[in-house]
């Protein structure tokens, strides 16, 4: 509501502030209690929708990643909604396409290392690279190493290829 002024304010005397909070009002206690529960039902419909949401789009992409099918716009038409509506509601849980992309190729990317008779050039095609450097420069600014490396350590340390 505006009344014409270039601002608004609120006054209070003085005093209010100096007075001390005796206790908590009992009368008020079951309205809170309600309110908390409500919000959380609230806040855990939130996490299990942004789980949905997230676990829908990794898997369209998980299916789709060496595919020609494997597009922005492809993926938002699997889930019945267009480029833009897929991007805002990746962009209001956190992510980019091309992050939450980037997150299923690294974990395909893992398991498949994993399996010593895939060949690396294999592996690459099969996540949606073109070229073997691409997918190298690629694994190795997701981990720090190279595809190799990789394997070699899960070979050494039975399948971590995070442990030293």
């Amino acid at each position: 509501m505006t009344f014409g002024c270039e601002r608004n304010c609120l006054w209070f005397d003085s005093d209010v502030f100096d007075r001390s909070i005796t206790g908590p009002d009992p009368a008020s206690r079951p309205y809170l209690k309600e309110l908390a529960e409500r919000r959380t039902e609230e806040l855990q419909e939130e996490s299990d929708a942004f789980d949905d949401f997230i676990s829908r789009v990794s898997e369209v992409l998980h299916e789709h990643l060496g595919a020609e099918m494997g597009t922005q716009n492809d993926v938002a038409r699997q889930l019945g909604m267009s480029r833009r509506t897929l991007q805002r509601r990746l962009e209001e849980h956190g992510y980019s396409y091309t992050e939450l992309r980037d997150e299923v190729r690294e974990q395909q990317a893992r398991e498949l290392l994993a399996e010593p008779d895939r060949t690396i050039r294999s592996i690459a095609h099969e996540l949606g690279y073109n070229q073997v450097s691409s997918f190298h420069r690629a694994f190795k600014r997701w981990t720090g190493r190279t595809p190799l490396e990789a394997r070699e350590r899960m070979i050494r340390n039975g399948g971590d290829p995070d442990s030293e």
